[in-house]
């Protein structure tokens, strides 16, 4: 679904989004810093560990704007990637690639949202931003994707669990 954020609001979207192939990125530095070292990864659940460390770091401050969940998304992410790229993976594929600002499209995941009439609410965000529903959701509404286009349009893809159907 296609959303308008005002400018504010496109702003901050941009600093999260900036922020979220950040935290993408040094983790798979880590990564391919602890391989060379110690022969093993940093898998999601240990890199979602590091994150409040992160945050504090020095120069890394900013981080602690953007809601937590977002960065954790990343390293689940980038644990998926690791994982689709070791040898014993049959559906292999080749390690992961860093994200650079001008081919990144994947955007930045949050698992707490909530819809107040035409617009979407997200955590630590000023007001809703307007969505346009051109179709309405069947299901429960588990995470969104916010992310922005080639040309600067921004839209959400929204993960909905649909309960099996069980025929009499």
């Amino acid at each position: 679904y296609r959303i308008y954020p005002n400018k504010n609001q496109s702003a901050i979207l941009n600093q999260w989004i900036g922020q979220g192939r950040l935290v993408y990125n040094y983790m798979l530095e880590l990564n391919k810093v602890t391989y060379e070292q110690e022969q093993k990864f940093v898998f999601g659940y240990d890199m979602t560990k590091l994150l409040p460390e992160l945050k504090q770091q020095e120069g890394k401050e900013f981080l602690q704007e953007i809601p937590a969940q977002c960065l954790q998304q990343k390293c689940l992410d980038l644990d998926k990637a690791l994982k689709q790229s070791l040898p014993k993976n049959k559906n292999r594929k080749g390690f992961p690639n860093f994200k650079s600002k001008k081919r990144d499209e994947s955007g930045i995941r949050f698992t707490t949202f909530k819809f107040e009439g035409t617009r979407i609410v997200l955590p630590k965000m000023v007001g809703g931003i307007k969505v346009k529903m051109e179709r309405p959701l069947l299901g429960k509404k588990s995470s969104i994707t916010v992310y922005k286009d080639k040309i600067g349009h921004y839209f959400i893809s929204i993960v909905v669990l649909i309960p099996d159907i069980i025929e009499p």
